[in-house]
């Protein structure tokens, strides 16, 4: 599994040329840490120790107006939601080589297991207050912030400290208690919204498309 950020200029003028890189990177290593432990690998593997698929996964930054590591990783689960494995037959064998055939019905396929995939919730403090899904007038405020993976349990998979200002120990446990409660409701009422795209995709009129071309 790859993850790729990219940081477009039409996001913020600054981000032209290699101004976004360092930003990008750092999203997507905040990406990759949260979204990385939820996944089933063993999903992906084809056969052991031979093949497997792999998974690209490519963000493209178009707005920047605050809370970006929060929205890239909930855009990331709902495309991962959206996403198929076709079915492979394996022949040969007992001497003769191994063949994988690649099903092309579109409905032929496996959903990406999302039972244990984490959201990220990020906490700033400000003077003596929380603040989720902040402006970037707010997080000009921020004296620290403590971004959190939860997933549908409320277990915390994943925490990282950012800000200029250090956290005492019973602030960040009050932190942590908060983003559990918030990441558990905010994955509860994401998961209707992906049920009905997944329907309306499936109820939608189209043509025979295959996996490898129409």
């Amino acid at each position: 599994v790859e993850f790729f950020v990219n940081c477009s200029p039409h996001a913020n003028p600054d981000f032209d040329g290699y101004g976004g890189e360092e930003l990008a990177l750092e999203l997507s290593n905040i990406a990759e840490n949260t979204i990385l432990p939820g996944l089933n690998l063993k999903q992906l593997c084809i056969l052991r120790e031979q093949q497997c698929w792999m998974l690209n996964i490519d963000a493209e930054v178009l707005q920047c107006g605050g809370n970006l590591s929060d929205a890239l990783c909930m855009a990331i689960l709902a495309a991962l939601d959206n996403t198929k494995l076709p079915a492979v037959t394996v022949s040969g064998g007992d001497g003769e080589p191994l063949e994988l055939e690649i099903s092309d019905n579109p409905y032929h396929c496996q959903s990406i297991d999302m039972t244990n995939v984490p959201a990220l919730v990020t906490l700033n403090k400000i003077g003596d207050c929380y603040v989720v899904d902040a402006s970037l007038e707010e997080e000009l405020c921020v004296d620290a912030r403590l971004m959190v993976g939860v997933d549908r349990s409320g277990a915390v998979c994943y925490s990282s400290k950012a800000g200029a200002r250090g956290l005492d120990p019973s602030v960040v446990f009050d932190m942590l208690s908060k983003a559990r409660t918030i990441g558990a409701n905010l994955l509860q009422s994401l998961e209707p919204t992906l049920k009905a795209q997944a329907t309306d995709s499936m109820l939608a009129p189209k043509g025979i498309v295959g996996f490898l071309g129409s």
